[in-house]
């Protein structure tokens, strides 16, 4: 399992959020924390409404969101 999950919106953001949609639906992966990096506008609105939980950043944050997660870090 993996420590979380890093989708960037910056390319097909409906997939990034399907995956994630998907991730949240099944049990085993359920509490795996998403990231979703950089992404603006619309699509970034609708992926926040679709996915209120998951933790959103700038690539400049993604080093940070990602130490409060992994056990290598």
């Amino acid at each position: 399992m993996p420590d979380a999950v890093v989708i960037y919106l910056t390319r097909l953001p409906s997939h990034g959020r399907e995956t994630a949609i998907a991730l949240r639906s099944a049990r085993a992966t359920r509490n795996v924390p998403i990231v979703f990096v950089e992404g603006k506008g619309e699509p970034l609105e609708k992926t926040k409404a679709k996915v209120p939980d998951a933790i959103y950043v700038t690539s400049e944050e993604l080093g940070n969101a990602l130490s409060r997660f992994s056990k290598i870090m």
